[in-house]
């Protein structure tokens, strides 16, 4: 169950997104939640690299406003507040194999809907395509660049090798 939005933002300011923050803080391995909520590197589920922005990073000011059309307009879900986004960074062997976005139950933070941007141009690389799990059969909602998706977390999607 998905709400999108293709080509929603410019290719320009998609690229000034990525050169914003490309250089700002570390990357990080990405990690995936254990069965005991603690953090640890698998790549053979989850292979790419990954950094937190901060609150005031205008992304997130868009993304949270993305967010909350499509729960008025679709889920209708009770939203209290937003985690901080997470810019990704997938390159040659990377990936995120069939997963559902976890709940953070040593926080008591319940994540109902995410939200998704395809800042880069999918011309300049193979694979990295984002789908949700149907079956027999995959929905690939998001092609373009600058197209922005939310859904519901508990829904099942990957990312393909790159």
């Amino acid at each position: 169950m998905f709400y999108k939005w293709d080509d929603l933002i410019p290719k320009e300011y998609c690229e000034f997104l990525i050169s914003q923050y490309e250089n700002k803080g570390e990357y990080k391995v990405a990690t995936i939640s254990s069965s005991d909520s603690s953090e640890c590197t698998t790549p053979e589920i989850r292979k790419t690299q990954m950094k937190w922005l901060d609150a005031n990073d205008i992304i997130n000011r868009m993304m949270r406003d993305y967010m909350m059309e499509a729960n008025g307009k679709f889920f209708n879900y009770d939203i209290t507040g937003q985690e901080l986004p997470q810019f990704g960074k997938y390159e040659n062997g990377d990936h995120y194999t069939w997963h559902q976005d976890p709940i953070k139950e040593q926080t008591n933070i319940c994540r109902k809907l995410t939200t998704a941007i395809l800042l880069s141009d999918p011309t300049t690389y193979e694979g990295g395509i984002f789908e949700f799990y149907g079956g027999d059969n995959t929905t690939t909602p998001i092609v373009d660049q600058g197209a922005v998706m939310v859904f519901d977390s508990l829904d099942w999607h990957r990312v393909t090798p790159v």
